[in-house]
């Protein structure tokens, strides 16, 4: 992985997939007064990727691919030099930026439109880690 890659703090790879069986839901739940037995299936899949700035002014869009996730973590890459700004398509050096190695956080309900995002910076060549966290959670009666 390059000085821009993705370390995540738990021992799944990027684009792994991780199931989580058998969680029971809470006793409080109505419906585990019927003696029902009900588990909680999860999915979780987390995506990562760097979009980097051609030329300061020239904003970049995170993503060029329609990608609509829940939860998103924008990371300035630890080796810019300079702040990278995240925004609209109006996004630019007046706008609050990040500093490199600060993350900015996103969460949309539903989801977040990863087309209208874009990214601009102080210097050629930085940019952003993008990762992605997409969990689906279904109940399954047994």
């Amino acid at each position: 992985m390059g000085d821009c890659a993705v370390r995540p703090s738990h021992s799944m790879t990027p684009g792994a997939k991780t199931r989580l069986r058998g969680a029971t839901k809470s006793a409080s739940d109505a419906r585990s007064q019927t003696n029902n037995k009900e588990r909680i299936h999860m999915e979780t899949k987390i995506v990562s990727f760097t979009r980097r700035v051609a030329a300061p002014g020239e904003r970049s869009r995170i993503s060029r691919q329609t990608l609509r996730p829940r939860n998103v973590v924008l990371r300035a890459c630890a080796t810019n030099r300079g702040q990278v700004f995240v925004g609209d398509s109006a996004v630019g050096n007046s706008d609050p930026g990040l500093r490199p190695g600060r993350a900015l956080g996103m969460r949309g309900y539903p989801r977040i439109d990863l087309t209208k995002v874009y990214v601009d910076s102080e210097f050629a060549g930085d940019g952003v880690e993008v990762t992605i966290l997409e969990s689906n959670a279904k109940v399954v009666r047994q």
